[in-house]
């Protein structure tokens, strides 16, 4: 270490004297003490140490020297800042808006988070107390597990220009109740508030900012109350509760709910009907992925149809509304009871093996439903879809 240079760095012999003490290396000490005797220029040292001190206390504290012993940050490809880590001794937290001439854009992956050990992050106790944090206007990006088990956070300020919150953000932040959306339509990761108590209502439900995003409850009959008007992805299922949720029969939805986010009734096998208002706009992803779904009625308003929507569900009847432009890969694939699907000539782009692969050279993969009849107008682009499937019918209406 000494031929390297490593140990002429002050604070490193310091570490290193202080380690041979603690674990009581006497030869080792006599010889860093030796070391440090014979190398270092002790008036030199502590002019510099003074130096350090003095620039440090006439420095502004916005100045980039500031900032980085505060926060460590990376560029994005814009130019823009993202926040990797947070190094302070704050508990009450403001992030800033820029450091340097650069704005900061972006909260990135554990940047906040309480979980780990001290070798990885220093101020993990500093971590485990943070009570507040300010998010500026500007930012519009928390990245996945931002602020995971920051358990003693009580109050977070979000910004209107957020556009995404990433999965497990907030989770395990089990003193959070002060927190609102003011952007509902962002997009949602998965399992953004599990295990945040403190948002739970008397009816099991965490909802933020007319925004769904659990339910605790062990009700078999699940009313969503009115004001909902997006339900975040595995808005059922998320803090555990599968045990409980896939035992539900009955959600009543209600109206002014827009978004139905990704696999919320996933694998709710015991949900046979469910009512979807005229005012949803969106159905995402795997949303009733192996669902029991049996009956669905489907309004004008509804804009598009997510990946797998519908995938090994058992429904039946499916009407497609006009309104409907998109339906995504796989939406109908592998329902083994679908006998009528009605798709709109309005409806002009349909997903990759909408109903099943039927092509693959892989038996295990490959999907052969009979019987199915599209009705769908001549000319439409669902009838010249269809016909290179050799199960389906169509019928031109």
């Amino acid at each position: 270490m000494a031929d390297s240079g490593w140990l002429s760095q002050t604070t490193k012999r310091e570490q290193m004297i202080a380690f041979a003490a603690e674990k009581q290396c006497h030869e080792a000490l006599a010889w860093l003490m030796d070391f440090k005797k014979r190398t270092v220029d002790v008036a030199a040292e502590a002019a510099k140490e003074e130096a350090k001190l003095m620039r440090e206390f006439t420095e502004k504290p916005d100045s980039v020297s500031a900032m980085k012993r505060i926060w460590s940050y990376q560029k994005n490809a814009d130019g823009t800042l993202q926040i990797t880590s947070y190094k302070g001794s704050d508990t009450q937290v403001e992030i800033p808006s820029v450091i340097g001439k650069a704005a900061v854009t972006s909260i990135g992956v554990e940047a906040f988070s309480a979980y780990g050990s001290s070798a990885r992050v220093k101020n993990l106790d500093v971590r485990r107390q943070i009570t507040s944090v300010v998010i500026p206007e500007g930012v519009t990006e928390i990245r996945e597990n931002a602020f995971f088990a920051c358990d003693s956070l009580e109050t977070v300020q979000l910004p209107g220009t957020l556009k995404e919150i990433g999965s497990e953000a907030f989770s395990r932040c089990t003193k959070l109740k002060n927190i609102s959306i003011p952007n509902p339509s962002a997009s949602f990761g998965r399992l953004v508030f599990r295990d945040c108590p403190a948002l739970t209502d008397e009816n099991g439900f965490v909802i933020v900012s007319g925004v769904m995003f659990d339910y605790c409850g062990t009700e078999k009959t699940v009313t969503i109350p009115d004001g909902v008007t997006v339900l975040a992805p595995k808005a059922f299922g998320v803090s555990g509760s599968w045990d409980k949720n896939w035992k539900i029969k009955h959600v009543i939805l209600p109206q002014g709910l827009r978004i139905i986010g990704e696999r919320v009734f996933e694998s709710m096998s015991n949900l046979k009907t469910i009512a979807i208002p005229e005012s949803v706009e969106q159905i995402r992803a795997h949303a009733f992925f192996c669902s029991g779904l049996e009956e669905i009625e489907l309004h004008e308003g509804l804009k598009s149809i997510g990946d797998c929507a519908f995938m090994l569900s058992r429904l039946v009847t499916v009407q497609i509304p006009k309104t409907v432009r998109s339906i995504g890969n796989q939406a109908f694939s592998d329902c083994n009871y679908l006998r009528d699907l009605y798709i709109p000539s309005e409806t002009d782009r349909l997903g990759k093996e909408l109903l099943g692969n039927y092509d693959s050279d892989d038996a295990r993969y490959a999907s052969h439903p009979s019987g199915i009849y599209v009705h769908t107008p001549s000319g439409s682009k669902a009838e010249a879809y269809m016909k290179q499937y050799s199960g389906v019918r169509v019928a031109n209406e």
